[in-house]
């Protein structure tokens, strides 16, 4: 469950970074309010479409997690910003790597705050 809560805080802490550095970047289309509402809604999404699949399903297709992420970035990012296609591709592969990372970064605090060590990542550990 800590994990959870962490990749929340970490999602949301992207969600703000995105924020704050895209609206210069790539330019909103919208007023700051209305983008920050739209934000909001995307880290409400991508908790609500993510974090459940991966932590309390029995099984799930990682293929299908990451295409949902990627899906719900586009499209935000399409609603939000009018800079370049290009861009906007380059935005959401820096914001998948970087909830990539927050997810990893939340697992190995969660584990050490546990006090479980590394085992649940080693290869062969259940």
């Amino acid at each position: 469950m800590l994990t959870v809560i962490l990749s929340i805080l970490a999602y949301g802490h992207d969600s703000l970074m995105l924020l704050i550095y895209y609206s210069r970047t790539l330019g909103r289309r919208y007023s700051l309010k209305i983008t920050a509402a739209a934000t909001g809604v995307w880290w409400v999404m991508q908790c609500a479409c993510k974090l459940p699949v991966m932590y309390f399903a029995d099984e799930y297709s990682m293929s299908v997690v990451m295409m949902l992420q990627c899906l719900l970035m586009g499209g935000y990012l399409f609603l939000c910003y009018g800079s370049s296609p290009a861009k906007k591709l380059l935005a959401m592969l820096l914001v998948t790597v970087t909830l990539g990372l927050a997810e990893i970064t939340a697992i190995l605090i969660a584990e050490n705050i546990a006090e479980a060590g590394s085992r649940v990542l080693e290869a062969g550990s259940e």
